[in-house]
């Protein structure tokens, strides 16, 4: 017999609801990241979770250290997401080795996880994904950084694209699942450059959606399993 795994659990069957899950993403980016999860968020209407959403504008370590605060002070959360790139930052590996080191229970009494949810040069490498199944490093040249080159190139598809756009979803939905598929393939191999974790954090918010309109949703969701 499968035993309730938290007293949330517990209480919602007794009242006859279904459980959610009480999620926390922090964002090194102030709008890049929210501005898609939000689209996708919008996309899935995940019915079954409160979800908490913030983007800061600061390096990884910060991320992190900010999640552990919100966490703090508010321990009613189920799962902790730590967004952050590569990029040009010298605290990555620390941000990375901090999300693996926290251990923190919430009201329930379980332990929750913080997940490092990276991309290496950038966040754009996600969405090049959708367009071009490349893992050739993306590295420093004419001038600008990687992470500058993968935003260079993803303007190749999106014409226009900026930090601060909008509709990203609709450019790339249709490829969503061949990016994610990609992108898990990659990852385990490595994560060096170029890799990207964003697949996870998507693919457990189409796990916690039950809008079986989007026709990726059930492939999302196998994958969610599939990383846990």
């Amino acid at each position: 017999m499968n035993r309730p795994r938290s007293f949330r659990e517990k209480r919602a069957r007794s009242k006859n609801i279904t459980p959610r899950d009480v999620v926390l993403i922090v964002c090194e980016g102030e709008k890049t990241e929210p501005n898609y999860i939000n689209e996708i968020l919008n996309r899935l209407k995940p019915a079954s979770a409160s979800i908490e959403l913030i983007g800061l504008g600061v390096d990884p370590v910060t991320v992190v250290n900010k999640a552990v605060e919100a966490f703090n002070n508010k321990p009613h959360f189920d799962r902790v997401y730590c967004v952050f790139d590569r990029d040009e930052h010298v605290n990555y590996q620390q941000a990375i080795d901090r999300c693996k080191n926290i251990r923190r229970k919430n009201v329930d009494g379980s332990l929750v996880k913080f997940c490092h949810i990276t991309s290496w040069p950038s966040f754009e490498y996600w969405l090049l994904l959708h367009f071009s199944r490349s893992d050739a490093p993306i590295v420093k040249s004419g001038g600008r950084t990687g992470a500058q080159n993968a935003e260079h190139d993803l303007k190749k598809y999106i014409a226009g694209y900026s930090k601060s756009s909008n509709n990203l979803l609709a450019h790339t939905e249709s490829r969503i699942v061949q990016a994610a598929k990609d992108a898990h393939r990659f990852a385990m191999g490595s994560e060096e450059n170029p890799h990207t974790r964003f697949y996870r954090l998507v693919a457990f918010l189409a796990s916690i959606s039950s809008h079986d309109d989007v026709a990726w949703r059930r492939a999302l969701h196998d994958l969610a399993i599939e990383c846990e």
